[in-house]
């Protein structure tokens, strides 16, 4: 039994069938199944059974991915560890972003840095919450920004500021709405959304079922630079953190409008390595990320507000 085994086995069972498993790992079928083959052969155990729609463990498969979720997510700890030794020269720090946060933090971070700390380097990760978070767990970044905390021996999370999701278009189409706007209103709006967003549009959806109320104009686009473009060019409205449109909401071409809603907020939080654990870089970025945040809620431009605690959401 070696790594490269428990790694497949692991990732098999993960994907529920060899062809999924396949996809992730970018290897072919054929070569997984000789590893897990000789696994098997190796432990004289059989370890999956196969079904109408891929494979499940046995029992004693089962038991033999507990003790590889463990050693893999163990060997994940280890490698970021020594990997901040390795970019300690360097200073290189890799952080994943929301793209709400990346269009106004990251040049305002970097540009801190650079007057304070030119030796640091970073490498920025965009894109939503699960896909950061999911970038994090995997080892890929040293920081993430997260909407929920964290707390094992090796990271941390710090609640860094409170975010409303918000209404935003053009500032003409917008003139004429009430701020709140109440869902009745809401559903006769020409709306550009993404569904996959938990803390936002499933919320406004679970709303609009408990009250009867369905959308007349509306449509779902998954890509956060096709919203944009709607709501610039095709005069749709989205919902949206507010620092997305920072620039615009700034100049006056968009305006923003909230929704008669109280639970469209949720809890941006810093998640990285405990403080003990910290490479000169990565603290010289932690507190480049406080020092930002705090400024930008001191400016309320961005309608930003400073949690009442860590479990305020």
């Amino acid at each position: 039994m070696d790594l490269r085994q428990l790694k497949y086995f692991h990732a098999v069972v993960n994907a529920g069938s060899l062809s999924a498993a396949s996809a992730t790992l970018n290897l072919s079928q054929p070569a997984i199944g000789m590893q897990i083959r000789s696994l098997e052969e190796a432990l004289e155990l059989k370890l999956l059974t196969r079904h109408s729609r891929g494979v499940r463990p046995t029992p004693a498969g089962q038991a033999l991915y507990e003790h590889a979720d463990r050693v893999l997510h163990e060997l994940e700890n280890a490698r970021r560890a020594l990997n901040r030794f390795r970019v300690e020269g360097t200073g290189a720090v890799r952080i994943g972003v929301t793209h709400s946060l990346a269009k106004f933090l990251v040049p305002r971070l970097m540009a801190l840095c650079n007057e304070k700390h030119n030796s640091v380097s970073m490498l920025f990760l965009e894109g939503q919450v699960a896909e950061i978070d999911r970038e994090w767990e995997a080892g890929n970044s040293d920081f993430t920004f997260t909407d929920h905390e964290l707390d094992t021996c090796d990271s941390e999370t710090i609640p860094l500021f409170l975010e409303e999701f918000s209404l935003v278009g053009r500032a003409d189409l917008m003139r004429a709405l009430p701020d709140p706007v109440p869902l009745e209103v809401l559903v006769t709006l020409p709306l550009v959304y993404d569904r996959r967003n938990p803390a936002s549009w499933q919320k406004v959806e679970l709303a609009l079922v408990e009250r009867g109320l369905e959308l007349q104009d509306g449509i779902e686009i998954q890509s956060m630079f096709l919203r944009r473009v709607f709501v610039m060019q095709q005069q749709k409205i989205t919902l949206t953190p507010t620092a997305i449109y920072a620039d615009e909401l700034a100049d006056g071409t968009c305006a923003v409008r909230r929704i008669d809603l109280p639970t469209l907020v949720r809890c941006i939080h810093l998640a990285g390595p405990r403080v003990e654990r910290m490479s000169k870089a990565e603290a010289v970025v932690r507190a480049g990320v406080i020092e930002v945040v705090d400024q930008a809620i001191a400016e309320g431009e961005l309608g930003w507000r400073m949690p009442a605690s860590a479990n305020e959401a």
